[in-house]
């Protein structure tokens, strides 16, 4: 499945390492994280990720199945 993860502030490419499956592109102030993940597991797992990082969650989208 596709995702598109927006958090508010810019993460660098250090935080690729957090986000092995993701791409991390800035976009202004904001930055996206997208990719593909096997399941809705992993997506969750990935939404606890940024919570317990303290980042700020905008959205978080399932783009296609």
């Amino acid at each position: 499945m596709k995702i598109e993860i927006r958090i508010k502030g810019v993460l660098g490419k250090n935080w690729e390492s957090w986000f092995d499956e993701l791409t991390i592109a800035t976009e202004g102030q904001n930055t996206t994280l997208s990719g593909c993940v096997p399941d809705e597991s992993a997506f969750y797992g990935i939404l606890n990720q940024i919570r317990d990082l303290n980042l700020k969650l905008i959205s978080a989208e399932i783009i296609d199945e």
